[in-house]
């Protein structure tokens, strides 16, 4: 009996291993499915998601035995469906139906996969030019031919006439799958960014960049976009596991010296692969103006360039 146990003990341990059920985190990251590219990530112990071929869906789930029971809701449909890993995790198998219904359709998608190494600058800029009279500019494309000397660095220059350009291209930003510095380039102010003669406020921002826990960090390249509240308040409505560091100008910014600001700025964020705690310090030591201090015999005055980290900073004990 016991040369049986061992033997038999032994046949068990050539068994291949059942892999672990399937947590929360198995199911997180990017996807492309049959409906676009959906995100997904882990909150408390279960799973919120959103998709791109309809704006404003959501994805709410838990994981029940090897499979993510999800409801989904868009602006004028909502319903319920599964989701389960296969091929290693690297592909799902689902199926959804809208309530009320009987039939399932299938809903299945492949893994995105980051590139290593590479980052995203998207580059959000607003029509400068008020009519034919005026030449056309678009600090976007002179960052762009920059760039090209950092070739891990993707670039992507939309421009937006409304807020709902702006928007849409900011809610594309959650779909990709590496991460993304976002530089919005316009004329601001205290209460927002300006567009056509319109204001977009701080809310609608936080809105569309609601699910993007890939964004590394906001940059709002206007005038007195960090002397008021309005990037608090982008910071205060994004959910806390997703939010992100917002830098910006404190005064009404020279043209020139917001442009070679930036072009500092980015070269150590992108080029220099700093965090953006770091890079702004050395913005401030290679480039004392954009500080809050006055330059003696400097040309430019100080343009007050500031970071709101991502979390409030906790009172001393």
């Amino acid at each position: 009996m016991q040369l049986l146990g061992h033997a038999v003990l032994g046949a068990l341990s050539l068994l291949p291993m059942q892999p672990d059920a399937p947590t929360p985190a198995h199911f997180e990251g990017l996807w492309e499915t049959r409906y676009g590219r959906m995100r997904l990530q882990v909150e408390g112990d279960g799973i919120l998601g959103t998709y791109s071929s309809v704006p404003g869906a959501r994805i709410v789930g838990e994981v029940d035995g090897d499979r993510l029971r999800f409801r989904y809701e868009e602006p004028s449909a909502r319903g319920e469906g599964t989701f389960q890993l296969v091929e290693d995790g690297r592909a799902l198998e689902g199926q959804w139906r809208a309530d009320g219904t009987k039939p399932w359709t299938p809903w299945n998608g492949t893994r995105v996969e980051p590139k290593k190494r590479v980052k995203w600058l998207v580059i959000l800029e607003a029509r400068w030019e008020a009519g034919l009279h005026e030449s056309e500019y678009t600090f976007g494309e002179m960052l762009r031919s920059y760039l090209t000397m950092a070739p891990r660095v993707r670039v992507r220059e939309r421009r937006f006439h409304d807020e709902a350009d702006f928007r849409r291209f900011a809610r594309e930003v959650t779909f990709l799958a590496e991460p993304v510095v976002l530089l919005v380039s316009t004329h601001g102010s205290p209460k927002g960014i300006s567009v056509g003669g319109k204001s977009i406020g701080p809310e609608a921002i936080a809105e569309s960049l609601a699910w993007a826990s890939n964004v590394e960090l906001l940059h709002l390249s206007g005038c007195d976009m960090l002397r008021g509240d309005a990037a608090e308040t982008i910071r205060a409505a994004i959910p806390e596991s997703r939010r992100f560091p917002i830098s910006g100008y404190k005064t009404t910014v020279d043209w020139a010296a917001s442009a070679l600001s930036d072009f500092t700025y980015l070269t150590f964020l992108l080029i220099r692969g700093m965090p953006p705690e770091k890079a702004l310090a050395q913005t401030h030591v290679a480039a004392p103006y954009t500080a809050d201090d006055e330059v003696e015999d400097c040309a430019f005055r100080p343009l007050g360039l500031a970071l709101l980290p991502a979390e409030r900073e906790r009172a001393a004990r």
